[in-house]
């Protein structure tokens, strides 16, 4: 079937990947579901992207000239605050012509003390960015990540805690399995190491709710 709506911007969401100080971790990026062929880009880690220090604006004006060939780009950051956060979370921001949580941010934690604390640093660091730039930064929720409920009661006592959050929410718990550490070792994709897993499952089941 054709399509007749008019072209929408990509979806834009900065996600984490990795642990932030043992929790949460920034928003850099790769773009997936490509317009015309199968296509991936890279822009690079924090280092990279920081080696151009000139405003929350930059991300954007580097994706300016191939944004409308993608439906999605997806900011998937090293566990570190700074500008080159701050050019992501901008860019990850509600556009005037766009709905409300189309676009934001995606936040893995652990069920651990030191994940809470780094979850509000970078939260601090969002919501004094949104004031700073007057932009609507949306939070589509949080991921709790690794999560074993046989490492005892401080564990559990975290976990319970993550999930009593409203704004954002836990979207989904991901426990601590063996087949992320395997693909990792074997460098090769989860989805692609062992596409019928449990995490593998959770992942696509998350991508759904997001896409929704």
């Amino acid at each position: 079937m054709a399509q007749t709506t008019p072209r929408r911007r990509p979806r834009r969401c900065g996600a984490g990947g990795g642990r932030f100080s043992g929790g949460p971790a920034g928003p850099v990026t790769a773009k997936r579901a490509p317009r015309r062929r199968r296509r991936i880009h890279n822009a690079g880690d924090e280092s990279d992207v920081g080696q151009v220090r000139v405003s929350h604006t930059t991300v954007e004006r580097a994706l300016a000239p191939i944004e409308d060939d993608y439906d999605v780009i997806i900011f998937d950051g090293p566990p570190s605050l700074g500008m080159a956060l701050d050019a992501a979370l901008y860019y990850c921001r509600q556009r005037e012509d766009e709905r409300p949580q189309r676009s934001g941010v995606l936040i893995p934690v652990n069920a651990d003390i030191y994940s809470y604390n780094a979850y509000k640093m970078l939260r601090r660091q969002i919501d004094d960015l949104a004031v700073d730039a007057n932009a609507d930064i949306d939070y589509l929720g949080l991921v709790l990540n690794e999560y074993d409920s046989r490492q005892g009661q401080v564990v559990q006592r975290s976990h319970n805690s993550w999930l009593e959050f409203v704004d954002p929410g836990v979207l989904v718990v991901i426990k601590a399995l063996k087949e992320p550490k395997e693909a990792a070792a074997a460098r090769t994709p989860l989805l692609e190491y062992a596409p019928t897993s449990e995490h593998a499952t959770v992942m696509r089941e998350l991508a759904k709710e997001l896409a929704a």
